[in-house]
């Protein structure tokens, strides 16, 4: 699978949810996101930081 690509404004680096290209993978991203410290930007579940994002993405390589 492609990675989404990875957006930066001045202060932070984000994903678009909707651009992992594996359903299921981005349907379980936003499971693991759930109950984070920091949730999906702004209370925008569609926005998440990238750092984030490749912290689930290593965990998900390793345990498929």
């Amino acid at each position: 699978m492609e990675e989404p690509p990875v957006y930066t404004t001045n202060d932070f680096a984000y994903i678009k949810c909707a651009e992992i290209g594996d359903e299921q993978v981005r349907g379980d991203f936003e499971k693991w996101m759930i109950g984070k410290t920091i949730p999906l930007l702004d209370g925008d579940k569609y926005l998440a930081y990238a750092h984030d994002w490749a912290r689930f993405w290593r965990w998900y390589q390793r345990h498929q």
